[in-house]
């Protein structure tokens, strides 16, 4: 039983391992981030080292936890003890069961099955564990709290779930290219306004210019403002946006970001192009 128990526990523990990953993953990046060094981790190849190094290092933990606090005869092992090993033991037989889980899902497409196997899974792995704890002199304190353990492992479950889904965003933008979405305020007369495959915005970078996109006029009451799109191809703080209209000079702007900015929800200030011209060129950018 010993044995079994000890299977249950190595895939909690890599369960616990697979979240815990991303948890630390999260906190080093946006540590990185205060010091614009965030772009060593900013991959998905990254996120997956970091929890593999965790499920490791917790299933190695589990084990030793397990090991430490095995029952041995005329000992006994403290309830809090045995009520951790078995809800790390259910979320391991919760996991080895997904299988079974899954297709009883799509076999019934409803969620009671789903939840009815999952819950069942659950008290499998803290059974086991009353099971291999029995000779123990406290069973019976041990039996008590020891129902606690698929309470405890469904509140986990739950828990990792709703950090699953708010941090899904922050994972899927892993690796991927930034874009700046602007408004420029060029003050033209509506019948003066330059035609947009004449304008041209790009985002200068080391020495390199990205092109962006002009995309359409918005109406203003004093002429207008262009909608564009300009991507952030390369992780630099070394950002210059270019306006170039015909017939006038270059237009710079300069774009204050770290090197993986992250989404904005709305417009910042209107901001003025360098050189200052009367009347000036404005732009308000936000990232998404």
């Amino acid at each position: 039983m010993i044995y079994l128990l000890a299977i249950l526990v190595a895939a909690g523990g890599a369960l616990i391992g697979w979240a815990f990953g991303l948890a630390v993953f999260i906190a080093v990046f946006e540590v990185l981030r205060l010091f614009h060094s965030e772009t060593v981790l900013d991959s998905p190849a990254a996120l997956t080292t970091f929890r593999y190094a965790h499920i490791a290092a917790a299933v190695v933990g589990a084990l030793w936890l397990l090991r430490s606090w095995r029952p041995r005869s005329g000992q006994a092992v403290a309830a809090w003890q045995v009520t951790l090993i078995a809800t790390v033991a259910a979320l391991g037989c919760a996991l080895l069961a997904t299988p079974l889980v899954i297709w009883m899902f799509r076999t019934a497409q409803s969620l009671t099955p789903f939840l009815i196997s999952l819950v069942v899974a659950l008290i499998a792995g803290a059974a086991i564990t009353a099971m291999a704890y029995r000779s123990s002199p406290s069973r019976r304190a041990i039996g008590a709290r020891g129902a606690l353990a698929p309470v405890i492992a469904i509140a986990a479950i739950w828990l990792g779930h709703i950090v699953d889904v708010e941090t899904s965003g922050f994972v899927a933008r892993l690796g991927q290219p930034r874009t700046v979405l602007v408004d420029i305020r060029i003050p033209y007369d509506t019948t003066r306004r330059p035609e947009l495959a004449t304008i041209r915005i790009a985002m200068r970078s080391e020495g390199r210019d990205f092109p962006g996109q002009p995309h359409f006029w918005l109406p203003e009451d004093d002429g207008g403002f262009l909608r564009a799109a300009v991507p952030l191809v390369i992780g630099t703080r070394d950002r210059t946006l270019v306006l170039t209209i015909p017939n006038q000079p270059e237009r710079l702007l300069r774009i204050d970001l770290p090197t993986s900015p992250r989404p904005t929800s709305d417009f910042g200030p209107w901001v003025r192009f360098e050189p200052v011209a009367d009347p000036a060129h404005q732009a308000r950018y936000l990232i998404r």
